[in-house]
């Protein structure tokens, strides 16, 4: 469960970092498992240059799965979306010398975005290897979940190379979040993150997660996605692994995807 400072620091910076909430045994095991996944991938796809991007991750896999009904994740993400909060995909990423300039997971940077950056949409990141600031640890700006400074660092992220700030990316303030296998990265997706020294074989797992969606406009953002590993309605037809699955917590987060789909 988060304390109420939590909650405030969430609320305020954007992001939580929780240090060692799975135990090194756990962690193992997420890997073991993990590394089947991925493996299977290698023989079945050609590798990108840019490494291995899985959608549907941990869906495909009954150990994995626990992960997003897991208390430690579960009532983290109940306690910041509300109880009918619903599941929006994972990811499981292995880089290959990955930079990844500025840039937020939604952006609204504009006066009339106001909505659509108070919609609260959460992404949790799990490193399965030790990273640093200069060897692709994630990178934050405390606060640019927030207008109008969310606004202002636009510019950044449309044209990075006119460096509107006098500076290289990789040379902008920031708060790098240095973690250990075992630690757990909680933001918001209208964060500014970054990523820069990435090397080849760094391995991620991703959760994401939503408010239930109370308007038209926050509907049809949940709907809206540029994303590599989503195509626009996505959201609303989750694996069937999940749809499926007799977990209750599961069946909570998805059960009322495909009728909010069909209000589009």
């Amino acid at each position: 469960m988060l304390t109420p400072e939590q909650i405030a620091h969430f609320e305020t910076f954007g992001f939580l970092f929780m240090r060692q909430v799975f135990s090194s045994e756990e962690i193992e095991k997420i890997t073991l498992e993990a590394e089947i996944l991925w493996e299977e991938n290698r023989r079945s796809e050609a590798v990108s240059k840019n490494g291995i991007s899985m959608d549907a991750f941990v869906e495909r896999s009954p150990l994995l799965t626990e992960l997003v009904d897991d208390d430690r994740i579960f009532h983290s993400v109940e306690q910041l979306l509300g109880s009918d909060f619903v599941w929006v995909g994972s990811e499981g990423n292995v880089t290959k010398n990955a930079d990844h300039r500025w840039h937020s997971d939604r952006k609204c940077w504009r006066k009339e975005d106001e909505e659509d950056i108070t919609y609260r949409r959460i992404k949790i990141m799990l490193y399965l290897d030790p990273v640093t600031k200069d060897t692709g640890c994630l990178r934050i700006i405390p606060g640019s979940h927030r207008m109008p400074f969310h606004q202002e660092l636009g510019a950044q992220e449309k044209d990075a190379q006119s460096q509107p700030f006098g500076a290289l990316g990789e040379d902008l303030p920031c708060h790098p979040l240095e973690s250990e296998p075992g630690d757990v990265v909680l933001f918001n997706h209208c964060l500014f993150h970054s990523i820069y020294g990435g090397w080849d074989g760094r391995r991620i797992i991703a959760l994401k997660f939503a408010a239930m969606p109370t308007t038209e406009r926050q509907l049809n953002a949940l709907n809206h996605t540029k994303s590599k590993f989503y195509t626009s309605g996505a959201v609303f037809r989750p694996h069937q692994n999940f749809l499926k699955c007799k977990r209750p917590r599961i069946r909570g987060m998805v059960e009322n995807l495909d009728a909010l789909g069909a209000k589009l």
